[in-house]
């Protein structure tokens, strides 16, 4: 059943991507895949359109708006059939909750980062961010993906999405994928916290501000 709770963007995955820069827990080891969720995940890994569309940077991707759904984030891990058919059918919100399934299960990430590229493409900024993050953690060093995550972060940073608000003034930090710029990476962890001071967008929004701050004094004398 649909509950309402707005997205959500999981932190699986962006966790992983900010270990690689930043002091943080990497995501969990995972046992063996549940027998549902890999044969949904087979699936998807033989749907050459949905695998070729995941190749293309998300900010190309991105809508206008954000299509805002509301679901509940573990609803696809006992039917994750029944989401697939869903998704199918243009539920963007369907294709977000079961790439989060098949992540937090480990499935393989060519499966989820397809469904996060779904998602995005219909509406679910947070998809946008979580397939960015994807790309990244893939080739941490490949300039062009680098420009790519940065483009996507700062486009759903536009839309409201708090990670991406996070993970752009990351890039603005560290000068990955687009010039340092610490007053603009300052205004993007503005919109970190939609989600309360408890979140992990915010959370990390907190400790990059704690050390651009003082940054931003020193340049200044």
């Amino acid at each position: 059943m649909l509950i309402q709770i707005p997205f959500k963007i999981t932190s699986i995955l962006i966790l992983v991507v900010l270990s690689a820069f930043v002091t943080s827990t990497g995501a969990a080891g995972h046992g063996s895949v549940p027998a549902a969720i890999q044969e949904v995940a087979n699936i998807v890994l033989k749907k050459d359109d949905w695998l070729a569309e995941a190749k293309v940077c998300p900010d190309k991707l991105i809508p206008s708006s954000q299509r805002q759904n509301y679901f509940e984030l573990e609803s696809c891990t006992l039917n994750p059939q029944q989401c697939l058919t869903q998704c199918g059918s243009d539920r963007g919100d369907m294709c977000y909750v079961l790439a989060y399934s098949m992540q937090k299960n480990g499935a393989p990430d060519q499966a989820y980062e397809a469904l996060y590229q779904r998602s995005c493409k219909l509406g679910v900024i947070s998809g946008c961010t979580n397939h960015a993050a994807g790309l990244t953690t893939e080739k941490p060093h490949d300039k062009t993906v680098l420009q790519c995550a940065s483009r996507t972060y700062d486009r759903a940073c536009e839309l409201d999405d708090p990670w991406a608000c996070t993970m752009s003034a990351l890039h603005l930090t560290r000068g990955l994928g687009v010039s340092k710029n610490l007053p603009l990476a300052l205004k993007k962890l503005s919109k970190s916290c939609k989600f309360g001071i408890d979140d992990p967008a915010c959370s990390y929004a907190k400790s990059l501000q704690k050390e651009i701050e003082p940054a931003l004094a020193r340049s200044r004398k």
